[in-house]
């Protein structure tokens, strides 16, 4: 039997790009793309990625159809790698799991996802 990995996902995944800021336990700060979205975690697209159980403060800010920022932060872990030499031709980068995020957090990806889902949230 084949098991996919998208079989295992407690959450769907929503195409999402946006400008994301990471800084880690050791004081590294960086930038990168996001490619999809789901309410436990999110796709950056970086090459090189960050090494597997990388931890720190991840915050995306979201500029709404109206122009209104909404920023969300919480913490993160590096759970998943794909190198820029990959034979499968998959986009490097790295799945990150989100770790904790407040509740106002929580309930805005819960509403930019349930948005994404209906087609209805302006990519910027």
């Amino acid at each position: 039997m084949n098991n996919k990995s998208n079989e295992r996902r407690e959450f769907s995944r929503v195409p999402f790009v946006q400008q994301v800021t990471l800084l880690t336990s050791k004081g590294k700060v960086s930038f990168s793309e996001s490619s999809n979205l789901s309410m436990g975690g999110i796709f950056l697209v970086t090459d090189p990625a960050y090494p597997l159980n990388t931890t720190g403060l991840l915050i995306i800010t979201i500029i709404e159809p109206d122009d209104r920022k909404t920023i969300l932060s919480g913490e993160f872990k590096v759970i998943h790698t794909i190198a820029k030499d990959n034979t499968d031709g998959f986009t490097a980068g790295m799945g990150v799991e989100f770790i904790e995020f407040d509740e106002k957090a929580r309930l805005s990806l819960e509403r930019i996802t349930r948005q994404m889902e209906a087609g209805s949230c302006d990519e910027r």
